[in-house]
């Protein structure tokens, strides 16, 4: 039971969103720093780069989660690519 917890998807994912908490509290910390004070404060800070950085990259781990055998046909990254095949033919 324990191994299946530790599995390497798990301990992945975890390493994954601890590194989106980190880098959205270091952005979130510098931008809280340069803010400024009165009406003319910007609105995000520690909270919201932190909530949006984890955020997309749970979303970003969902999506591998729910992979679809079809959708690899109609990735955006496999479209590009066979975009660039065919402009690098058609220049050769």
């Amino acid at each position: 039971m324990a191994a299946e917890i530790l599995d390497s998807n798990w301990l992945d994912a975890g390493a994954r969103l601890a590194a989106a908490l980190g880098c959205g509290l270091l952005v979130g910390t510098e931008r809280e720093r340069r803010k400024g004070q009165g009406p003319d404060r910007a609105l995000a800070g520690i909270r919201s780069f932190t909530l949006a950085s984890v955020l997309g990259c749970a979303c970003m781990l969902a999506g591998g989660f729910c992979w679809l055998p079809w959708a690899q046909r109609w990735s955006p990254a496999l479209m590009w690519r066979r975009i660039g095949e065919a402009v690098r033919a058609t220049r050769a």
